[in-house]
């Protein structure tokens, strides 16, 4: 799945008002097959997109300098970033990862 270019255009609804309907239409589509009532398509892509623009704007640099954790203190996430927490690949894995979790963790209804 593709995210948004920019955090002021993930901010948008409907992508240009009705027009915006044709892909939520061709997306809604693609779920029914999956054996998804609409209602539940609906939910499903509204997760989706709900974490995309979350995370998109999670990404946006602060306008001030992070307070920097005490990393004696806290060594799980001093063990967190020297694994790379923090570095565009890390954020790109966690989106993946949590992506995944949320596409494969809501199937439809009578087959949880």
């Amino acid at each position: 799945m593709r995210r948004p270019a920019s955090p002021s255009r993930a901010g948008r609804t409907g992508r240009g008002g009705l027009g915006g309907l044709d892909m939520v239409e061709e997306a809604l589509a693609a779920l029914a097959e999956t054996g998804l009532t609409p209602l539940e398509a609906v939910g499903l892509l509204n997760t989706v997109a709900t974490f995309t623009v979350g995370h998109v704007l999670a990404e946006v640099p602060a306008d001030t300098e992070p307070e920097l954790p005490d990393l004696e203190r806290h060594p799980r996430v001093a063990a967190a970033v020297a694994a790379g927490l923090g570095m565009p690949p890390a954020h790109e894995a966690r989106f993946e990862r949590a992506l995944t979790a949320i596409l494969t963790g809501l199937a439809p209804v009578g087959e949880r």
